[in-house]
């Protein structure tokens, strides 16, 4: 009566039961094949095979050891025994693949249970292995896996192993670059993650927080930078996200502007501290690119001021280091047309064109003075008269310092005026010119008259071949040692002294006059002075009849050719007569 099993492992089974009611001996136990007594109400049945079922009978027996009642039997399963060799394969972000050996003895299917502490779930099968899907990312699992009898309610020993699934992937992966650093930023996985890996190179570091800034890097460097998210085991990690970068290339060094021109500048510079791959050159709306260390920058504007900026450019031909910039004036063109207009002096005025392309303002340079001028012309004053000049002008960009090639010319400033022109020993046909230099230089003289020049470098000159009685103007210059500039001239007019008029004959005498004829002296002659004693009269005509003399006396007549002036005259021709008795 009341036979029941307690304590089934997976070898042995404890049959206890309730005497029968009258005698009994002893209680004979039948299982399978087997048989085996016992005096007591229970039993013990040791070495089954586990998983495995089992009808045990249990029979009363007389005291003959031969008379038995009628048996009670019970039906049951053994445990299956434990899996052996539990191993996790193949974890994901949602999903872990599980494998066991079989355990010894019998067994039905597989009973798999896992938690997350919070959810609970159950799944059977009857194979050595399964994959476990729909978990969460991150998350740390705790797996238990019992063989079950095929009564579908005994179950054995469980095995347990604990996982966390993979993390998900880092989202979001950005980078603030700078030349020696990489501030890496990214969002925090879908699930859960621990903390996180970044490995570059051969390095790792790791961190809780979604950034981490990585110095000490190589400037102008490639670097792949790959994050992993980390579980609490800090050992499953996610997949990697990874991101290829160049940090920035250094700054140029020292950068300098060598040669200008009015077209082209000319840039310098040290190379930067750690790698680049080229040089990016940008001015205005330009750039250019070189993988030296200097460039010629041409095509540019005359007088115009140019910011040059250098960045070093990684091999990505993409990251760009900080910009070092120059400002520079081109030198502005030389002017054109440079004329002198007005001489005087003690000025000369300049005039000019504007040089091609731009300027702030134009230098005029001589001997050891310079004046500026915005205009395209200038008077300079203040010069020393008959003097060489020498003019340099010179355009100079806005920033007062950067100048163009100059254009220079040569001029004499007018020499001064002579002074006290007189003329001496006036003859028939010549005239001896004086005068006193003039104040400052000059280097010779050029006396004009009528179409004629004569030049002297002294301060007298005797004029020669000129026509008796004739008048004259002479106009004498001072004229520099370019034989050109000439200063303002002094001037005199004068008459040559008439010729001696010729044949004078006496005609007609009678007591109280005499008559005079002569011949026209050769040149010129304005009229003529007939002279006697105290007496003079003026003529015009080669004849004269002298009247009012007293007879018998001897008179003395001269007669004198003068000019036009009334003032010059010539020799005088005399001639001697008595008047009659």
């Amino acid at each position: 009566m009341n036979l029941t099993a307690d304590d089934i492992t997976t070898s042995s089974v404890l049959l206890n039961w309730t005497k029968p009611n009258g005698q009994s001996s002893r209680y004979r136990v039948e299982y399978e094949n087997k048989n085996v007594t016992t005096e007591n109400t229970s039993i013990k049945i040791s070495d089954l095979i586990s998983g495995a079922q089992y009808t045990f009978k249990v029979f009363a027996v007389s005291a003959d050891h031969v008379t038995e009642g009628r048996s009670i039997q019970i039906s049951l399963y053994t445990k299956p025994n434990v899996i052996g060799n539990v191993m996790v394969s193949e974890v994901t972000t949602l999903s872990v693949f599980l494998s066991w050996n079989e355990p010894i003895g019998n067994r039905s299917f597989f009973k798999l249970k896992w938690t997350d502490k919070t959810n609970e779930k159950t799944k059977e099968t009857s194979n050595t292995s399964h994959h476990i899907t729909d978990l969460t990312a991150g998350v740390n699992y705790t797996f238990c896996i019992t063989a079950v009898a095929a009564d579908n309610s005994t179950e054995g020993g469980a095995i347990y192993i604990s996982q966390y699934t993979k993390p998900d992937v880092i989202m979001n992966l950005t980078a603030d670059i700078t030349p020696s650093s990489v501030s890496l930023n990214w969002t925090k996985p879908n699930g859960q993650s621990s903390h996180y890996r970044v490995e570059y190179e051969d390095k790792n570091v790791t961190t809780e927080n979604t950034s981490i800034k990585i110095n000490d890097l190589i400037s102008g460097a490639q670097y792949t930078f790959k994050v992993f998210a980390v579980s609490a085991d800090h050992v499953t990690e996610g997949r990697s996200i990874q991101i290829s970068l160049y940090t920035k290339p250094n700054v140029i060094g020292n950068v300098m502007v060598s040669e200008v021109t009015t077209l082209s500048v000319f840039l310098s510079w040290n190379e930067p501290v750690g790698n680049r791959s080229f040089f990016k050159v940008k001015w205005t709306d330009k750039t250019k690119e070189t993988s030296n260390t200097s460039h010629n920058i041409t095509d540019l504007i005359p007088g115009v001021n140019y910011t040059f900026c250098i960045t070093a450019v990684a091999a990505d031909n993409s990251t760009e280091g900080g910009a070092i910039c120059i400002s520079q004036y081109t030198k502005p063109n030389v002017i054109g047309n440079l004329i002198v207009s007005e001489v005087t002096t003690l000025s000369v005025f300049l005039s000019w064109n504007e040089p091609i392309g731009n300027r702030s303002f134009f230098k005029v340079k001589w001997t050891d003075k310079t004046n500026v001028t915005s205009n395209t012309s200038h008077n300079i004053t203040d010069l020393i008269p008959g003097v060489n000049y020498t003019f340099y002008i010179t355009a100079v960009a806005a920033d007062n310092s950067t100048e163009g090639g100059a254009i220079c010319i040569s001029q004499y400033t007018k020499p001064d005026v002579i002074m006290n022109l007189t003329a001496d020993d006036i003859t028939t046909s010549s005239v001896s010119l004086n005068w006193t230099k003039p104040i400052s230089q000059s280097s010779r003289y050029r006396v004009e008259y009528e179409d004629k020049n004569v030049t002297t470098e002294n301060t007298s000159i005797q004029i020669n071949d000129l026509i008796s009685g004739a008048q004259y103007t002479f106009k004498v210059f001072a004229v520099s040692a370019d034989h050109v500039t000439e200063g303002r001239s002094i001037q005199i007019s004068l008459y040559t002294k008439p010729n001696v008029i010729r044949n004078l004959i006496v005609s007609e005498v009678t007591t109280l006059s005499v008559s005079l004829s002569w011949n026209e002296p050769i040149g010129n002659r304005y009229f003529f002075k007939v002279k006697w004693t105290d007496k003079t009269k003026e003529t015009s005509n080669t004849s004269h009849n002298i009247t009012d003399l007293t007879a018998g006396v001897s008179y003395t007549f001269c007669i004198t050719a003068v000019a036009a002036d009334h003032s010059t005259e010539g020799d005088s021709i005399c001639i001697s007569q008595y008047t009659s008795m």
